[in-house]
């Protein structure tokens, strides 16, 4: 009887010590989202002669890199408005831009469609349409990379055709449109193009992290090799869906306090998710890999969403010898989410919105951040900044 007595107390001094460990857990978040900008008093400083270097006013802009992502939803409103305002945006500008949609172009399951009809009023269809209009009403190139809801997140076999009805549907109904990475009809978890501005490296991210080790080494050693092979002043962007560094609900800026979100927030921390947080083992592992082959003297951008927030995140630490210089989260096309701040972010809004990445005569190379206001449809330029 005693030997009886001594497990169940043992046992129910285990439940109790797991059961306070939950409740600090899921109630120790954080719990503000910045709905207004935060921009962080420190911001990079330019030094030229021992002087703060300035941005002069005629050092105009000679091209823009679009960031949006997470655009999945972009059939439903405010997210169709908010497309058409980016849209009517670019056409002011007397520039060229490239865009980018990093990701989760299709809400919940990827593109389902088996047809490609570019005058289909079905939901997928509707919901790339949307997307492409911005290319093709301002007449520039887009590049879409996959996210993890265009590869389908349920188990299922043969999701590859899922994937490559989209990179069909938006390959014959965009203007100069492309699904990335890939190389002809074949998909691919590395892919790039070069100019004479910047190295733009598209990544499946998705693919990478889930990956066997063969596969993800190559991956691995395929981007070290093409951000060694670009010269070291011409800026690299590095390009998929999922970011390196974020604030944000995948990063542990967790849900509202509730029962329900409670038992999410106390998985997620403990690092027992459907592998999509950056605390996940293999996420955290493609993190750990991709970051240690980036050497120093590039300048090296990488750019995601996956969170539906906006971000700039400086990795600039003193005395590394390793890895990229920012880590950029642009998720919020047609979602938000709360986000916080850490040590080194030097922005963050919870809003729906976009970035342009600007190249100046000069060389240099600003981020500016437009937030999208769904009442009066217009953007407010929320944060402008010197990366380079």
């Amino acid at each position: 009887m005693q030997a009886i007595t001594n497990i169940v107390f043992k046992y129910s001094a285990l439940c109790g010590f797991f059961l306070v460990s939950f409740l600090i857990s899921a109630c120790d978040y954080q719990h503000s989202s910045h709905t207004a900008p935060y921009i962080a008093k420190k911001q990079p400083l330019f030094y030229m002669d021992g002087e703060i270097q300035k941005i002069s006013t005629d050092d105009t802009y000679i091209h823009r890199l679009v960031l949006i992502g997470d655009a999945g939803m972009a059939d439903i409103e405010p997210a169709k408005s908010h497309l058409t305002a980016i849209a009517k945006r670019l056409n002011t500008l007397e520039t060229s831009e490239t865009l980018v949609f990093l990701g989760d172009n299709i809400y919940d399951i990827g593109f389902q469609e088996k047809v490609v009809d570019c005058a289909s009023q079905k939901q997928d269809s509707q919901r790339l349409m949307e997307q492409l209009k911005i290319g093709i009403d301002s007449s520039n190139i887009s590049y879409f990379v996959g996210g993890n809801h265009d590869w389908d997140y349920r188990e299922k076999p043969n999701k590859e055709i899922i994937m490559l009805n989209q990179k069909k549907f938006i390959e014959e109904c965009g203007k100069r449109a492309h699904l990335v990475p890939s190389e002809g009809e074949q998909l691919k978890l590395v892919s790039a193009i070069k100019n004479n501005l910047f190295t733009l490296i598209f990544l499946d991210t998705e693919q990478i992290i889930q990956a066997d080790e063969t596969r993800k080494s190559e991956a691995i050693n395929e981007i070290a090799a093409l951000v060694e092979n670009t010269a070291v002043h011409i800026p690299v962007f590095i390009a998929g869906h999922h970011p390196i560094a974020t604030f944000g609900p995948h990063g542990g800026c967790y849900q509202e306090n509730y029962f329900g979100h409670s038992i999410i927030n106390f998985f997620r921390r403990n690092g027992i998710s459907w592998g999509q947080d950056t605390n996940d083992k293999n996420y955290a592992d493609y993190i750990k890999r991709v970051t240690e082959i980036i050497p120093r003297a590039h300048k090296v951008i990488f750019v995601a969403g996956h969170d539906h927030n906006l971000q700039v995140i400086s990795l600039n630490e003193k005395g590394r010898d390793k890895g990229p210089d920012y880590s950029l989260v642009s998720g919020s096309g047609s979602k938000r989410d709360r986000v916080c701040h850490g040590d080194n972010t030097l922005f963050a809004q919870e809003s729906l919105g976009y970035m342009e990445l600007g190249f100046r005569q000069s060389g240099i190379l600003t981020v500016d951040i437009f937030a999208y206001n769904a009442e009066s449809d217009n953007f407010k330029q929320v944060y402008s900044q010197r990366l380079f």
